[in-house]
């Protein structure tokens, strides 16, 4: 089952690739969706990671470590 459940999935994106590109490369449908959370992924990826709040007010408050002599 987990072999079809794959293929099924494969399938479907696939489908939603190619109606991504239709409509002059607008995008048809879930294929518009598709391509729009795919540039989303791509300009997430393209960002420098930043530490979140969280971390950086933990960091600052770390205690620093003495120097040996």
């Amino acid at each position: 089952i987990r072999e079809l459940e794959k293929i099924r999935d494969d399938n479907l994106v696939a489908i939603m690739d190619a109606l991504s590109k239709q409509n002059k490369g607008r995008g048809w449908g879930a294929g518009a969706l598709h391509k729009d959370y795919t540039k989303q992924l791509a300009k997430l990826a393209a960002k420098k990671p930043t530490a979140s709040k969280a971390a950086e007010k933990a960091k600052a408050e770390k205690p620093k470590k003495k120097k040996k002599g």
